[in-house]
């Protein structure tokens, strides 16, 4: 028995008479609409001119007959930027897995060189793109910066594994919106609480204020309910603040707890790099 070896992967720089190679790569990437920002519903004619037109440069990788993947290279900037080179890279999703992309990231690279860039950077990888993530770290690659939304400010989003965590300003601004949160449930609840005594056991509004907040910090109600129906209220509201404690100490809790698991983590995979 014998197993048939898969074609050995050759990359060669296109021009746009043979973008058509990479258009059904390309076109399937790009409408699933998780890895690039460009538009979904981008023409062939635009892609053409995005990848081949100077001073952008179009690399066809292919097995045999098939085409298999593809990138762009071109200057990050234009003037006093150019000698940083940016690079965007397609696989064939039949493909995937099968070192093209490791392939065309090093050749990419020595492309680089030879046309004399002095770095390269890309500009925006989406978080949820993890195995492209760790791809570009083994080949010598650091995360910059991260953001959910072009601004880690005011975003309530958490980081995905791969992202460093976020700087101490960032998160004391997620801090604030969880505790903001947590203080409204509060609010609500004791407002509630001061309809049902006000209610059922015709109490003014300081008093109803008093019991509702001494329930909910576990104190019990200064004043024993007097009515069936205050004494059923209470009942179920001393259970449902029970119930408050937990909530609200989940939610101001919750993105301390997942900084200080996300930093260690962060950590150790600082370490196996």
């Amino acid at each position: 028995m014998t197993t048939e070896l898969p074609a050995p992967l050759q990359i060669r720089e296109i021009e746009a008479s043979e973008f058509a190679l990479v258009w059904p790569i390309f076109h399937a990437v790009v409408r699933a609409g998780d890895t690039y920002a460009y538009d979904p519903e981008m023409t062939f004619e635009e892609a053409c001119g995005l990848w081949t037109r100077p001073p952008a440069r179009c690399f066809l990788a292919s097995r045999g007959a098939e085409a298999v993947g593809a990138y762009c290279l071109r200057p990050n900037q234009t003037g006093l930027g150019d000698h940083v080179a940016n690079a965007g890279y397609m696989v064939a999703p039949q493909a995937r897995g099968g070192g093209v992309a490791s392939a065309m990231c090093a050749h990419s690279l020595d492309v680089a060189r030879a046309a004399g860039f002095q770095a390269m950077q890309f500009n925006f990888v989406a978080a949820s793109n993890e195995g492209a993530v760790r791809l570009w770290q083994r080949h010598g690659f650091a995360i910059a910066c991260w953001s959910c939304t072009g601004s880690s400010e005011g975003d309530m989003r958490y980081e995905r594994r791969l992202a460093p965590p976020l700087p101490l300003r960032a998160f004391l601004w997620r801090l604030s919106g969880h505790v903001g949160v947590a203080t409204a449930f509060v609010l609500v609840s004791v407002a509630a609480g001061m309809a049902g005594y006000h209610h059922y056991e015709r109490l003014g509004w300081r008093d109803a204020f008093l019991n509702a907040a001494m329930l909910l910090g576990g104190e019990g109600p200064v004043e024993a309910p007097s009515s069936p129906g205050g004494k059923v209220f209470a009942g179920l509201y001393a259970l449902y603040s029970g119930l408050v404690f937990v909530v609200v100490v989940g939610v101001v809790l919750t993105p301390v707890l997942h900084r200080m698991l996300h930093q260690f983590h962060w950590e150790g995979q600082d370490e196996d790099a």
